[in-house]
This record gives C-alpha cells, structure tokens and sequence, in this order.
C-alpha cells in the first residue's frame, strides 16, 4: 500500500488482516487506519473465537507492526 493510498482510507477502516506467530503463538492481527494520518495493529490468539480484533485484540508494537506492513506507511504507526 502507498501513503496515496492510505490517505484515501476512512477512519476505522481495516485495511490489511491476516495470521502472524508472535513468540511461537499463532495470532489473528489487523491493521485499522485511525482518525487522522496515523493507523494501528492489533492481534489476538488464534484459538480465540474470531471476534473484532481491534476492540478486544491486543496493541502491537510498532517493532511488530513493521515486519507486516509497507515500508511506505511503517512511520504512520501510532504506539
């Protein structure tokens, strides 16, 4: 994803999901745009019933966040 692109995301909007092993443990994680020019990651267990990660999940670190997202909007992240 460019920065183009994430600046035309709405606020709230999940923009990038998937499967991530953070320390050996398979994790759901999901990436929401926030309100301004900033976004955030969020994972929860695998074996958790899948529900919306970003409210009940769990705040990445932006060390985590990099590895999973574009060189392009790494330096968006909000900690």
């Amino acid at each position: 994803m460019t920065v183009k692109e994430f600046f035309t995301l709405e606020a709230g909007e999940i923009f990038q999901q998937g499967i991530v092993f953070i320390n050996d443990v398979k994790m759901h994680y999901a990436f929401k745009k926030g309100h301004g020019q900033d976004w955030a990651g969020y994972y929860q267990k695998h074996d958790l019933p899948l529900s919306d990660v970003t409210k009940f999940g769990n705040k990445m670190t932006w060390t985590i966040a990099k590895r999973l997202c574009s060189k392009d909007i790494v330096n968006l992240y909000r900690e």
